[in-house]
């Protein structure tokens, strides 16, 4: 899944999925027995938390942590640093971290400069910009606090197909086929939705009214960034019994609903992309994707 520090708006959330977000990213680097002050008195820290540092000399050893999330529209304001500073002497920390979605004022960091020369512990500054770097390293957390309403449809849909094994209708994939940036899904979800595509009714001439023909051609170029086989893919590794082949496949899939076990194999000729072949199994409600492209020899 492919995402950009754009797609990353602050404007979307509120200063506690701020505090939240915060939370989740530090547990991404390893920061633990995390304490979150959610809306508490806490007097000079959102989360506290401990880091395990490992020195080949020393061995390992912890350091305390005291996080102060800010969220702002505009600059982070001096007045705001002051009493934090404070509790963070008086409690012994090792480092002190501001983190916001902005950044703080001129006046701030000049503060916050001339505060690092007195006390003993070090002060951190993680601003917007810098969050939204670390961020691109987690397209989970991306997706949990800021994916735009069409990815997070498309996510409850694959919960929907994986729990109650019911694909989407004609409507919602023409609302699709018009609405989604490829871009933003990931391998499972892009070929989840060619599969429902050629699992569905869709007949051009039995179309309802309100709904334009449409197709989920667009989706191949994605679908082929996330190669992960050696083309031909061994059919026999995806169904669960017979001999298969490619020999002029298009779409193919078996069930065994007794067993909740589900397959599907794909491909498609594209002038541009070549061959593609596409396999989606699910065991359980776990599914995995395989994808190759084989060029055509015009393009090599």
């Amino acid at each position: 899944m492919n995402f950009e520090e754009t797609d990353i708006d602050f404007d979307r959330i509120d200063w506690r999925r701020f505090e939240e977000l915060c939370f989740d990213l530090l547990m991404k680097y390893q920061f633990h027995d995390m304490i979150w002050h959610q809306g508490s008195a806490d007097g000079g820290k959102d989360i506290e938390a401990l880091a395990t540092v490992v020195n080949p000399l020393l061995g390992a050893y912890t350091e305390k942590w005291f996080f102060e999330c800010k969220f702002y529209t505009g600059g982070i304001p001096m007045t705001e640093l002051v009493s934090k500073i404070g509790w963070a002497t008086a409690h012994r920390v090792k480092h002190f971290v501001l983190m916001t979605n902005t950044h703080p004022t001129k006046d701030t960091r000049d503060y916050l400069n001339k505060t690092q020369e007195k006390v003993d512990f070090k002060i951190h500054v993680i601003d917007g910009k810098m969050i939204k770097h670390n961020l691109l390293a987690f397209p989970d957390l991306i997706i949990k606090y800021f994916a735009d309403d069409t990815v997070a449809w498309v996510k409850s849909l694959v919960r929907q197909w994986l729990f109650q094994h019911t694909l989407p209708e004609i409507k919602t994939l023409a609302r699709l086929a018009s609405t989604v940036d490829p871009g933003k899904l990931s391998k499972e979800e892009l070929v989840f939705l060619m599969m429902a595509y050629q699992q569905s009714d869709y007949d051009e001439d039995w179309l309802p009214d309100e709904i334009e023909p449409f197709d989920f051609d667009f989706l191949w170029p994605a679908i082929c960034f996330y190669k992960n086989e050696i083309h031909p893919i061994d059919l026999n590794n995806v169904f669960f019994s017979g001999s298969n082949n490619w020999f002029h496949l298009s779409a193919m899939s078996s069930t065994i609903e007794k067993l909740d076990q589900f397959a599907f194999a794909m491909q498609h000729d594209s002038p541009d992309l070549g061959n593609i072949q596409i396999t989606l199994k699910c065991v359980y409600k776990q599914f995995n994707v395989k994808i190759a492209c084989k060029p055509n020899h015009s393009n090599i």
